[in-house]
């Protein structure tokens, strides 16, 4: 009896039975702290991302320097290049107006003149000598890839742009003709055309 009093007056003081107390604290050491296992996983994962981070900076700073790179070509082909002669060609003549604004407004293009028709163009290209013609497709008589033709074969080294409100097709158009590019009226910018030239005009 009295041991059956002290067995419950010690389960009752430690919440914890004699027999049951070594495993109680077993399963309380393997709960306490981190197991090595674990530390070496987190390491190995903490290693990985920090490899990959130094992986992304080092393709980031490839990148820019490639970049950089290119913007220099770019700048060394620009000043190669002689200010391009520019004719404009449109049946409109609200589009020659906006035509001519925006090759104003372009560092490297020079406006000479402007043709409301493909028989115009022809006359003043043999006339003017324009290293690029901006030529409206649909024109009534001899139409853009008419006209196209006629100039390359005179002067193979004109480059020629053709330009319309609706592109589907002019692609196609565009080789035919030996245009070097085409492009949508609303896509008309100084700097579109600073890049045309960029790409396609001859240097000095």
């Amino acid at each position: 009896m009295a041991e059956a009093a002290e067995t419950h007056d010690e389960k009752r003081t430690t919440g914890v039975s004699p027999s049951e107390a070594p495993e109680a604290k077993i399963e309380a050491a393997h709960g306490e702290g981190t197991q090595p296992g674990d530390q070496i996983g987190r390491a190995r994962e903490a290693r990985r991302h920090a490899v990959e981070r130094r992986d992304d900076a080092e393709a980031l700073k490839a990148q820019a320097a490639h970049q950089l790179r290119r913007a220099d070509r770019n700048c060394a082909a620009a000043r190669e290049l002689r200010q391009a002669r520019v004719l404009v060609v449109d049946d409109s003549e609200i589009f020659r107006h906006v035509a001519a604004s925006v090759v104003s407004g372009s560092g490297g293009l020079d406006l000479v003149g402007a043709a409301a028709s493909g028989e115009e163009a022809v006359r003043l290209h043999a006339e003017l000598e324009p290293d690029l013609v901006l030529l409206d497709v649909h024109m009534p008589g001899i139409d853009g890839g008419e006209t196209a033709r006629i100039i390359r074969r005179r002067n193979p080294e004109t480059v020629v742009v053709l330009v319309s409100g609706e592109t589907a097709g002019l692609s196609a158009t565009a080789r035919s003709v030996g245009a070097a590019a085409f492009l949508a009226k609303a896509d008309l910018t100084p700097s579109t055309l600073d890049a045309l030239w960029l790409e396609h005009g001859v240097a000095d």
